[in-house]
């Protein structure tokens, strides 16, 4: 997993937009409080904080692999992909047994936690989220003009 996300986190990265800080590189929480707290000095009042709910747990595989594919040529890559998307899943329960689930190659939707490299890539199904919002100029991050 970390040399699949060594080459995959730079293509990933590079489509994701500034203003979103979650599951990337260098970036935290911290960081994108002080960016709205700054874009709020400088007039813009508005904020979105978008916690979807089961986000993750709920992204379609097949947008996602088709999200990555117009990024990743290696079909051998994209392929890997499917089948870490697919695998069995050990989960322990609140007794403390431990169960495998087959919840994501059944539904066909889910990202295993734990896969930090998939949680990136699933980012690249937001965009069409974010992009409406920002051609809606809701949550879009304020851009000074050029004087």
């Amino acid at each position: 997993m970390t040399a699949a996300m060594l080459v995959l986190e730079p293509i990933i990265e590079a489509d994701l937009p500034p203003e979103m800080y979650a599951y990337r590189p260098k970036r935290n929480a911290q960081q994108a409080v002080v960016e709205v707290q700054e874009a709020m000095f400088r007039g813009h009042p508005e904020v979105v904080d978008a916690d979807l709910s089961d986000y993750f747990g709920s992204i379609p595989h097949a947008e996602l692999l088709q999200s990555l594919a117009r990024r990743i040529v290696d079909r051998r890559v994209l392929h890997l992909l499917k089948q870490w998307l697919e695998c069995p899943v050990e989960e322990t329960d609140k007794r403390g047994q431990n169960h495998r689930t087959t919840e994501a190659k059944d539904t066909r939707r889910g990202i295993p936690q734990g896969a930090p490299h998939l949680a990136t890539a699933g980012q690249s199904v937001y965009e069409p989220v974010r992009a409406g919002m920002e051609e809606a100029q809701v949550g879009s991050t304020p851009r000074e003009s050029a004087s």
